[in-house]
């Protein structure tokens, strides 16, 4: 799936991926394996990353909406 991914602000960028849009932060402040944060739109913590690539990886998988999943 074609993601598009948009530089919203300084460690930002809003991920979207059909009809799933995450907001995707870097976290420098704090000492972690995973310091990429993916939130829905409204600020809810849906998972972590270890670098953006995963992370917009993860959006346009079927596991970053809930309820879809992938057929067998």
């Amino acid at each position: 799936m074609d993601c598009n991914v948009e530089r919203i602000e300084p460690k930002a960028w809003r991920v979207t991926c059909g009809q799933v849009t995450r907001i995707v932060r870097y976290r420098d402040d704090i000492k972690t394996f995973a310091p990429w944060d993916v939130t829905t739109v409204d600020g809810r913590r849906v998972w972590a990353a270890f670098n953006l690539e995963s992370a917009c990886r993860w959006v346009g998988s079927a596991h970053s909406e809930p309820g879809l999943q992938r057929a067998s």
